[in-house]
């Protein structure tokens, strides 16, 4: 018997230095002793009931977009680190995904040790990417974090502790206790991915939607003058707000101008996907929806009438002036849009039933 428990928007990144023991100024999560309590509270209450939880994680655990550090070396893994990444931070290949995700377990070494210990005691944790840890799609980083959780584990009890912890894509569907789970980013044209369950691009890395590249080549630089931006909505009332106050934006090195032009090279982004690499990923795609199906025991048909309302990525179905008016439209996007989203997804979830 089971219960079932869900958090999201975590957002870790770097945290805390383990030589230095400072925090990342670009570090969104400071509650890694408070995750701790709630974690060992929770595996109490299991074991006193008799049951076992899963824990879902819906989306945007991680904010891998938000690693700004480099290694000093000017290559890793046989990858160059580029003048740009020396700037924004390292790219999204599956090496520098790796290192990343190094920093990350050291830098919040309390949070996964909490999260290894509620494993140990027989809870599962199922994680389900969203649009800022889209990483967590490619599997040579789900294995890693799941070899680097259980590292010092005894052999005998290794293989049962990795079975615990689930990568889900797109939902957790649990038709037992009427649960119906997933990140939200799809309804968000800034945020949606056209190939959610493959976002690749030919070169083998990741493809990001607008809002990631808001992210890295412009609101990073914004929160190291203002590490509390984060916590504002909309996110563009804070940069209206932060603009009239010129002398800190503009005076102090290095400039942000060269920051907002970076975030201006988002519009060269905006056009169609290439026509035969959309084909490749129809197919791919087309096979991980028939996997999806499979998975969460639904027909294919099911499958189709949830992703019928996903929402185009702007970033490849909108023009450059369009996609620039979007973020501006983006903050106008209220609770309502997104609950009449949540109830027509509600219904087709009473007909899965």
């Amino acid at each position: 018997m089971y219960q079932v428990i869900i958090i999201s928007d975590l957002h870790l990144s770097e945290g805390w230095d383990p030589v230095t023991k400072r925090l990342s100024r670009n570090e969104d999560f400071f509650f890694d002793l408070n995750f701790q309590r709630f974690l060992q509270h929770l595996a109490g209450r299991a074991e006193r009931g008799g049951f076992y939880y899963k824990l879902i994680i819906n989306g945007d655990f991680v904010d891998f977009l938000q690693f700004t550090s480099v290694p000093e070396d000017e290559t890793i893994g046989g990858e160059v680190i580029t003048k740009r990444e020396r700037q924004l931070g390292l790219g999204i290949s599956v090496v520098k995904t790796l290192w990343k995700l190094n920093i990350l377990m050291n830098g919040h070494w309390i949070f996964f040790h909490a999260l290894k210990e509620f494993v140990l005691r027989g809870n599962e944790v199922i994680i389900i990417p969203g649009n800022h840890d889209i990483e967590w799609m490619i599997p040579e980083v789900q294995e890693r974090f799941k070899e680097k959780l259980s590292a010092d584990i005894p052999e005998d009890k290794k293989t049962e502790f990795i079975n615990r912890i689930q990568f889900v894509p797109w939902f957790y569907y649990d038709p037992y206790l009427s649960v119906f789970v997933e990140h939200g980013s799809q309804y968000d044209p800034l945020n949606s991915f056209d190939y959610f369950l493959c976002p690749y691009r030919k070169d083998g890395t990741l493809e990001l939607p607008a809002g990631s590249f808001f992210v890295r080549y412009l609101f990073n630089r914004v929160e190291q003058y203002y590490p509390f931006a984060d916590n504002m909505k909309p996110m563009s009332r804070f940069i209206c707000w932060a603009l009239k106050r010129h002398e800190t934006w503009f005076s102090k090195p290095p400039r942000i101008t060269k920051f907002i032009k970076f975030f201006l090279n988002i519009l060269t982004k905006a056009k169609p996907i290439d026509k035969e690499w959309k084909k490749e990923l129809d197919i791919r795609q087309a096979k991980e929806l028939q996997r999806k199906a499979h998975d969460a025991r639904l027909s294919i048909a099911q499958i189709h009438d949830l992703k019928k309302y996903w929402v185009p990525s702007a970033l490849h179905n909108y023009h450059r002036l369009s996609l620039l008016k979007s973020f501006r439209d983006n903050s106008k996007l209220d609770s309502q849009y997104y609950l009449k989203r949540a109830v027509t997804i509600q219904q087709i979830y009473f007909h899965l039933l």
